[in-house]
């Protein structure tokens, strides 16, 4: 059997990619001793040197893998499919890609064997769904859903650091768009720092700053997709806000950002190291 996980959306696909693995572990390997990640590389010799090969611990056995497609030839596809299809009672391949293979890859599999969970981005009243039910996941209250979508548009990723933040410090029905004034405010620093006022670092400084680092790169992915005229995902309050702001070196800033975030969640920078690491 052939399952796959596909995006656009990769929260909700890795979500799905994880989901499956976890009830596969459940039903027929509690020790999970008979699931096994295949690291990327020579992925594609690997899935087909196990596939048949009968484990000695559990009747059924899972291979986790992921971009098991890329670059793959038509006939490489045709041998994997063949394997699959025999191997068909005793092992699941469990596969996640950023987007779904193509039709005529996927004819090449039994219809029967394969089942494929394509996540297309979310928008208008499906996204408002999904996010109200991230809140009560976290308990959150669900009027923060709106907040969180106008900040980070369909961003699920960011939305649920921001939610994980929420849940830590306790402020069920906090007020994500809060003050006006600058100091302690999430966002307005945001802005500070893509405007390059002075200032905003002393303003960061009252703000967690793994909070403040998804934010900016956040607020900085929807510009660039704004900029390159392809924000059909980006939320429409995000666009009007972005649209006629000027970003120098949107790119630069958006690699020290993701610098900064790594060096924090690493422990090699504190607060005021990471804020510098920043690069303004």
């Amino acid at each position: 059997m052939l399952i796959i996980c596909s995006g656009p959306d990769s929260f909700r696909a890795r979500r799905r990619y994880r989901e499956l693995s976890e009830s596969f572990r459940v039903k027929h390997d509690p020790a999970s001793s008979s699931i096994e990640t295949i690291e990327p590389g020579e992925q594609y010799q690997e899935v087909l040197a196990k596939l048949s090969n009968p484990t000695l611990f559990s009747s059924k056995k899972m291979l986790r893998c992921e971009y098991l497609f890329n670059k793959l030839t038509p006939a490489q596809i045709k041998k994997l499919a063949a394997a699959v299809e025999r191997d068909a009672e005793q092992t699941v391949v469990l596969d996640y890609e950023d987007k779904s293979p193509t039709e005529k890859t996927l004819s090449a599999f039994p219809s029967s064997l394969l089942h494929l969970y394509p996540y297309e981005s979310l928008v208008g009243s499906a996204l408002q769904k999904e996010v109200s039910q991230m809140c009560k996941t976290y308990g959150v209250s669900e009027k923060q859903s709106s907040n969180l979508i106008r900040y980070y548009g369909e961003d699920l990723w960011s939305i649920e650091t921001e939610l994980q933040i929420l849940q830590l410090q306790d402020v069920v029905g906090a007020d994500l768009e809060g003050s006006n004034v600058a100091e302690g405010n999430l966002y307005a620093t945001v802005d500070e720092f893509l405007e390059n006022r002075q200032g905003w670092m002393n303003h960061a400084e009252n703000i967690e700053v793994n909070e403040l680092m998804n934010a900016i790169i956040s607020q900085l992915r929807s510009w660039q997709k704004i900029q390159a005229h392809d924000a059909q995902d980006v939320h429409p309050y995000v666009q009007k806000k972005l649209a006629y702001k000027k970003i120098n070196d949107a790119s630069v800033e958006l690699l020290n950002t993701y610098r900064a975030m790594m060096a924090s969640r690493s422990s090699l920078a504190q607060q005021q190291e990471a804020l510098q690491l920043l690069g303004k």
